[in-house]
């Protein structure tokens, strides 16, 4: 089995709170609210949203880069000045009913069953608690909610299923591994299965606690993050985990200003190792703290700049230290123990909206490395350093038809020429906690994982009845990896005095389409297939495999209830 929902006194206080919040909540339904809608970058509508939907100037006051947040004011299809193909959608046609803001407001939150295949691998991302392994998988969510005033309780718990089948494993693995699962020659809690037998599990999903008056916020969630402007792979937080368990405080609304609006969000949270990485129970869980912060300048409308950091350490209970983590200086973690050791990452990020043009761009640009003197920072800025660089933008056919063209590359290789003869750090990973920066098995950040790099190009047709895409996609798996252990792949060679003459990166070409139809009853039915080619699985030449992915996902909007 994997792991369990969350153990210990707080966590099970947590849950008895929310548990008690639902069984209330299964009373009559009154209509949705706006603003409790809490869409994340997995579910269309957020895309459709951001890109798709014609938002005048002022009229959708919002973030794509500070998540999770809520979609204040968004235009019914009343509004005969807003013409767009979903503006029938029960998101924008249903009574907006949200109640006195010193009364009792109850909502539902619509029901998600989410079904995939496997045919070789396990292959999936930005899926939340799902890990999808070989063979069948499921996820099923929905749940219920309440306002009180200022105060939100939300329980949107998630059962997850994988048949987890069996698959051909390398027959070598990084020294000292105890799991035989744990990830080859990867200072990170990410199996490359499950353990042998299928595994279903229950979390608490996007549940929280929050307090919001006067434009700013604080509770208790274990929603997802995602921070940065970045579609598919951000550098520190993306939906490809489950959540975890945290207090954070923030803004609620934008801070405004004579120079232009403000954002944030702190936060400090627990990880949690997956069963299949060691047999240590003391090393079980680690603390993480971060902090996100945008700014959108008065004088140059649609550009949003912003700072994100995340650092984690050992767990060994809540001190000022800890308090205090993400606002300390990056240290050398040479020789230090896993008890005094912490890792920090950082990113700096710009997007840039053009309403004329129907355009945006976005980048981000991020370190995850030890302490580095300034002139070594200036000399070889390359070194250890992420980054995300894309483009939307959108075609309008007519009233009802639009095109939606996306590009984004996102890059955490260090095989450059500084590397070759020097030192370096793979992201999300760390000799000193060799969890890494995972949650439950999964990597927090861009799905792709650690080391590697993509280049994806996606074109979306929208029209009344929901959406068709095509892309394409290459991915370099786990590049790092390889070139950090040149020699030991060098080792099982044939021709080792050859060996950079032999193409042995693990390089996949996937293609992918996917179809998202409006059926009657208010339901919706997403439908994916993905074609993967990967050359040299596991860096070893010609062995190469094609992996066929199926995902079926329904979506049911009930009337009176949030997505």
């Amino acid at each position: 089995m994997a792991q369990t929902l969350y153990t210990g006194g707080m966590g099970r206080g947590i849950l008895m709170i929310f548990a008690g919040v639902f069984f209330l909540c299964l009373s009559p339904l009154s209509g949705a609210s706006q603003g409790l809608q809490r869409l994340y970058p997995s579910d269309p509508m957020e895309l459709y949203l951001r890109s798709v939907y014609p938002v005048e100037n002022g009229r959708w006051d919002r973030t794509v880069s500070v998540w999770p947040g809520i979609y204040p004011g968004v235009t019914t299809a009343t509004d005969t000045t807003i013409s767009h193909p979903w503006q029938s959608h029960s998101f924008f046609t249903d009574p907006v009913q949200p109640g006195q803001d010193t009364g009792l407001f109850v909502y539902g939150i619509q029901p998600v069953l989410l079904g995939s295949y496997n045919s070789e691998i396990p292959m999936g991302q930005n899926d939340g608690a799902l890990w999808q392994g070989r063979g069948y998988n499921a996820a099923v969510s929905g749940g219920a909610g309440m306002r009180y005033k200022g105060i939100t309780l939300q329980l949107d718990p998630t059962f997850v299923y994988s048949e987890n089948r069996e698959y051909e494993l390398t027959d070598f693995r990084r020294f000292g591994d105890v799991s035989e699962y744990a990830m080859h020659l990867t200072y990170a809690d990410l199996p490359m299965r499950f353990g042998d037998r299928s595994v279903s599990d229950l979390y608490l999903g996007d549940s929280f606690i929050e307090f919001a008056a006067r434009g700013w916020k604080l509770g208790v969630s274990n929603e997802r993050m995602w921070s940065g402007p970045a579609v598919y792979n951000p550098l520190l937080f993306s939906n490809n985990a489950p959540g975890f368990l945290h207090v954070f405080a923030g803004t609620n609304a934008p801070v405004k200003s004579a120079v232009g609006d403000f954002r944030g969000r702190i936060f400090w949270g627990s990880l949690k190792e997956s069963d299949y990485f060691d047999e240590d129970p003391g090393n079980d869980r680690r603390f993480l703290s971060g902090f996100f912060l945008s700014y959108s300048p008065e004088w140059i409308p649609g550009l949003e700049v912003g700072f994100n950091k995340a650092a984690y350490s050992s767990y060994s209970g809540i001190g000022f230290d800890e308090i205090i983590l993400p606002f300390k200086i990056p240290q050398s973690n040479a020789d230090r123990p896993a008890e005094d050791a912490r890792v920090t990452m950082m990113s700096v990020f710009a997007n840039w909206r053009f309403k004329e043009v129907n355009s945006e761009l976005y980048m981000e640009w991020g370190r995850n490395d030890d302490k580095r003197r300034l002139r070594d920072l200036l000399a070889e800025p390359e070194l250890n350093r992420g980054y995300v660089l894309g483009a939307l933008k959108r075609f309008t056919l007519n009233s009802r038809q639009r095109l939606l063209f996306n590009i984004e590359a996102t890059n955490l290789e260090n095989t450059n020429v500084s590397t070759y003869f020097r030192d370096f750090n793979i992201w999300y990973t760390s000799e000193a906690i060799p969890q890494g920066f995972t949650q439950n098995g999964q990597v927090l950040g861009a799905g792709i994982g650690p080391g590697s790099s993509t280049q994806k190009i996606n074109l979306s047709f929208y029209d009344t009845w929901g959406m068709a895409a095509v892309s394409m996609s290459r991915i370099a798996h786990h590049n790092d990896r390889h070139f950090q252990n040149e020699d030991y792949f060098r080792s099982f060679a044939r021709y080792p005095q050859f060996y950079f003459l032999l193409d042995r990166h693990e390089i996949e070409k996937r293609a992918e389409v996917q179809v998202l139809l409006f059926l009657p009853y208010k339901t919706e039915l997403q439908l994916n297939y993905s074609r993967g080619n990967i050359h040299n699985r596991y860096n070893i030449r010609k062995n190469d495999i094609v992996n066929h992915h199926v995902r079926v996902t329904l979506r049911y909007n009930i009337a009176g209830f949030v997505r």
